[in-house]
């Protein structure tokens, strides 16, 4: 029995100090302290937020030209494009305003961060699409940001939307989806990609809920809205309680590495296959 634990044992000792596997543990380690400390700098007063995306892209590298603030009059969204091989446009976005109760770390700082590191790690990429990271404003106050992008797409160009996901509110639980306002082969794409990485993509519904998924989506623009809230969703969601210590870092990250399993895959496909 000894015989056959040694060799293992070596092979498993051998791989672990490999400079390939020690480099990427240290990659990993890094970005979930890079992600920690972004969360971190959040800013709890909401006439601040649109210039602390505007920062949080630039730390990522991200220059001047590359962010912009896009003012439809009564509320500006914030659009970092990163562009593809051609012009199949996925929208990635999640709003960056916040409700008067509580930080807004939660709902929806957390949001915000994972969209620009997805931006951070996707503008290395040999995407096939392009990709529009977009913080939207004012979608507390009625999906105001996300209704002004989709109400501005000109006509022709509408058809090169493939599809929009939305991410609202994160630190609890693995990736599920809202049903009600998220489309049938977006979801099973993440139901795929869940099943892949052992894991089980849930599919919720909420009485009333809604998200920036909504505006894209009654636009006939395939969408999903994701997020990371436990079934204690009511205690922290528009609450005093939405504060940074109620957050989990590890499954903020682990989110984030979903998500770059499931955009690589999104880009995998065609656009007609959304529709």
């Amino acid at each position: 029995m000894l015989n056959k634990i040694l060799p293992f044992l070596f092979l498993l000792t051998t791989v672990y100090n490999c400079p390939l596997f020690t480099k990427q543990t240290a990659v990993n380690s890094a970005k979930k302290e890079q992600i920690r400390k972004q969360i971190e700098n959040v800013d709890c007063d909401d006439a601040d937020r649109l210039e602390e995306v505007k920062k949080l892209y630039k730390s990522l590298g991200a220059n001047k030209d590359e962010i912009k603030v896009v003012d439809y009059g009564d509320v500006k969204n914030v659009i970092v494009t990163v562009r593809g091989k051609t012009d199949e446009t996925v929208v990635v976005g999640g709003h960056y305003d916040k409700t008067t109760l509580g930080c807004g770390v939660i709902d929806n700082w957390s949001g915000i961060v994972l969209i620009a590191n997805l931006y951070e790690s996707f503008k290395k990429k040999n995407n096939k699409k392009t990709y529009k990271f977009v913080a939207f404003g004012k979608e507390e106050k009625g999906l105001i940001g996300s209704k002004a992008m989709v109400k501005a797409i000109p006509l022709e160009k509408k058809s090169n939307y493939c599809a929009m996901v939305n991410f609202d509110s994160f630190g609890f639980t693995n990736l599920w989806t809202l049903e009600s306002i998220s489309d049938r082969k977006l979801i099973e794409l993440g139901q795929k990609v869940a099943k892949e990485r052992g894991q089980v993509f849930q599919i919720k519904n909420f009485r009333g809920a809604s998200s920036d998924s909504k505006s894209f989506q009654k636009a006939g623009i395939p969408s999903i809205t994701v997020s990371g809230l436990g079934d204690n969703w009511r205690k922290y969601l528009h609450q005093d309680a939405d504060q940074l210590e109620n957050i989990s870092f590890p499954k903020i990250y682990e989110n984030y590495t979903f998500s770059i399993d499931y955009l690589e895959k999104i880009d995998s496909k065609s656009c007609d296959y959304f529709k």
